[in-house]
């Protein structure tokens, strides 16, 4: 069993705030008796990372098996300190929790394998839950105009979304020859949300000259459905575009502006038709 846990944090710095941009901070982050001369916002990020995985291997008459469990998350919580959101006036907090996002999935799998000498026979599957969560910050952080340089993550960014997947495989590699070999593999998958899958590729090795020349060559699908980040992550930011400072959105796919006002069609999966071949040389073996 391994397991590991990580803990991050860091610091980054906004556009300075002029007097001429953000006209007064009330009093809140300049010190008492001394001039309004601006200030620099900070983003600050808290990473969290935790993982556990449990695998076992072992024989089952001639079949060999190796199989394993893992539980992994990923969250990161944002705040912005060094700052105020002037909707609020005096009352403006000077540091605002601004949300975060966090990604976790569980998977099993087993394979299992028999050499019967010139012909290898494999098998394998796998079941994957993932769960995509953002989450919004403190209303303080978003109302309004917002804080300044980071308004935060608002209760329309929020998203609470899974997925399930499971795929199965066989494949195959048979010495023909001594000199060829030839070897395929076909895979099934069904994702909660993009429906059923199958890919396969075909492979062939074969050796010249006792083993100094060989070419390789293969054929084969492929498929990748969007990850869920890419389907809903979405946030609002501050931005510099010619002489305007605005907040500025990301929209997710599933977003109404996005879908319906903007005409965006959903995101589908990759798919790919792949040919590939080589060879090599090696002149120096006797």
């Amino acid at each position: 069993m391994l397991w590991g846990t990580t803990y991050r944090n860091g610091t980054s710095f906004a556009l300075y705030r002029t007097p001429y941009w953000v006209t007064s901070d009330f009093g809140l982050l300049t010190p008492k008796g001394q001039p309004y001369n601006g200030f620099q916002p900070e983003f600050k990020t808290d990473v969290y990372d935790y993982n556990l995985t449990s695998g076992w291997k072992g024989m089952f008459g001639k079949w060999s098996f190796d199989g394993s469990a893992t539980f992994g998350s990923n969250a990161v919580d944002y705040a912005v300190a060094n700052t105020i959101n002037t909707s609020l006036g005096t009352n403006s907090p000077t540091r605002f929790k601004a949300g975060g996002h966090q990604f976790s999935n569980i998977i099993g799998n087993i394979d299992i394998s028999r050499d019967f000498g010139a012909l290898v026979l494999g098998a394998g599957a796998e079941v994957r839950n993932e769960n995509y969560k953002a989450r919004a910050g403190e209303e303080a952080s978003y109302i309004g105009s917002g804080a300044e340089s980071f308004p935060g993550l608002q209760p329309q960014n929020e998203v609470n979304k899974n997925r399930q997947n499971i795929g199965a495989y066989m494949n195959a590699e048979w010495d023909v020859t001594k000199n060829l070999l030839l070897g395929g593999t076909v895979r099934y998958e069904n994702f909660s949300d993009f429906g059923n899958n199958v890919s396969w590729k075909g492979n062939a090795r074969y050796k010249l000259l006792d083993d100094k020349l060989v070419f390789r060559g293969s054929v084969s699908t492929g498929f990748r459905a969007p990850s869920l980040h890419q389907i809903y992550y979405s946030n609002v930011q501050t931005k510099i575009t010619g002489n305007t400072v605005a907040n500025q959105g990301t929209f997710n796919n599933d977003s109404q502006i996005i879908r319906s006002d903007l005409g965006v069609s959903r995101l589908n999966a990759e798919k790919a038709f792949n040919i590939t071949g080589g060879f090599a040389i090696n002149l120096l073996k006797t």
